[in-house]
């Protein structure tokens, strides 16, 4: 019964994924609007939302925070039905869907066996950005597994059909060797903008959130390049995808300043993504769990000292951002 009553949904599910497909994108993204502003009324993860903006964002106004939260709503209105929508989408209705621009080094990089990595965060309709980028090249994804079975299933069956193999390297020693595998021969997306227990506090907007170490460990011992992957909706509905360039390793004699560095490098160029774009990051998650830790000020300072060099390979991402 309770795969009957599954398979129903699903197929409901579908039916409305193609007659979203069908909307000219003008009516589909007013659709979107009014979704988000029926998420708003009910105050969806207001207080959430408000509490992380005004860390972000102190000098905001209260009008000026009123209006970003009509964005914000109105962007997730719009990533609910885009995500219906991929329920029946195509590799080549993905394809076509999306611009993706500035892939040719990690193209090279993969066609010489060497591995790629790409630093992500939840920006804009970041599921239809995998989907896309699997189009281009082989690409794995590391992730946290969701709460509740059947999401678990809908999301990953969504993944694997479009060639996005998931990895969950916290899940046990077995994650860690899939990880190493997938690294040989995939473009690996790293998504390090959720809060982690007992992790570095490092400063995100100002404010200290606890952060994953795991990738500077990672980087630290192979060396791998490290781009910053970031996708952004158009006025029109359209999504880019693009590539920074590779963000420099900060090696240091002293390995807790390395760690810091390093950490806060990718953490800063997240940031910066976000801050091109703030309504369509995810602010429904609690990032600062715990925002009262102290950072040393020499660490402060000795990150200042190596911003210019990661603001200039960001230079990419700015540049889109401008050309809509």
């Amino acid at each position: 019964m309770i795969s009957l009553v599954s398979h129903l949904i699903w197929g409901l599910f579908f039916l409305l994924s193609l007659l979203l497909r069908a909307l000219p994108m003008p009516l589909f993204l007013l659709k979107g609007y009014v979704l988000g502003r029926l998420i708003q009324m009910v105050a969806f993860r207001r207080k959430i939302i408000l509490q992380n903006v005004t860390r972000a964002y102190p000098e905001w106004t209260e009008p000026e925070r009123k209006a970003f939260l009509k964005k914000h709503y109105t962007h997730l209105g719009t990533l609910a039905l885009e995500l219906i929508r991929d329920l029946s989408q195509t590799s080549k209705s993905v394809s076509t869907a999306v611009d993706v621009t500035r892939m040719e080094e990690t193209k090279q990089r993969l066609k010489n066996r060497q591995p790629v990595m790409l630093l992500s965060a939840h920006f804009s309709h970041w599921e239809l950005g995998m989907k896309a980028l699997a189009t281009e090249m082989p690409v794995a994804v590391t992730l946290k597994k969701i709460k509740g079975g059947v999401s678990q299933v809908i999301t990953e069956k969504q993944r694997t059909r479009f060639g996005v193999q998931p990895v969950y390297p916290n899940s046990d020693v077995s994650g860690i060797k899939t990880l190493i595998e997938a690294l040989a021969t995939k473009a690996v997306v790293f998504v390090l903008d959720q809060y982690q227990p007992n992790g570095l506090p490092v400063n995100f907007f100002g404010v200290p959130a606890q952060t994953s170490t795991g990738l500077w460990k990672l980087a630290s011992h192979t060396r791998i390049p490290m781009y910053v992957l970031f996708a952004t909706r158009d006025k029109n509905g359209r999504c880019h995808l693009t590539v920074s360039d590779a963000i420099p390793f900060f090696q240091n004699e002293d390995r807790e300043l390395e760690k810091f560095l390093n950490t806060q490098a990718y953490t800063y160029a997240l940031e910066t993504g976000v801050r091109l774009c703030p309504e369509q990051w995810l602010w429904i998650h609690r990032r600062w769990k715990n925002p009262h830790h102290e950072i040393p000020e020499a660490y402060l300072k000795a990150f200042e000292e190596v911003k210019p060099q990661i603001d200039k390979a960001l230079e990419p991402l700015r540049l889109i951002t401008e050309s809509e």
